[in-house]
């Protein structure tokens, strides 16, 4: 089954759920690309799994949960730019596929 790119941003006041839900998208190997955002690629399965894992967990609380997929025609018009002030201090900017890669690269 094929794998996409996907984004999940989240708002939730509370510090429990929200380190449930930040536990819960690294044990599905989704890299930190914000605060409150995670990046990687699920085939169709998985996402299914890690929504319901995530209504699971947020039940009935206030909280907001976003899961976006992105196509590989949406990925290719991407654009991040990453200034990075560890060790190598380089500034990465990236187009299209290599999008991929730059997550990968990234550590929380």
């Amino acid at each position: 089954m094929e794998e996409i790119e996907i984004l999940v941003f989240y708002d939730v006041p509370s510090d429990k759920i929200r380190n449930k839900i930040i536990e819960k998208l690294k044990d599905y190997g989704l890299r930190r690309i914000q605060f409150s955002g995670f990046s990687g690629r699920l085939n169709r399965t998985l996402r299914e799994k890690l929504k319901e894992a995530l209504k699971t967990i947020v039940g009935d609380k206030k909280a907001i949960v976003y899961i976006q997929p992105i196509c590989s025609r949406c990925l290719e018009d991407c654009l991040i730019i990453e200034n990075s002030k560890e060790e190598k201090k380089e500034n990465k900017i990236s187009f299209g596929m290599k999008i991929n890669r730059l997550y990968r690269d990234y550590e929380d």
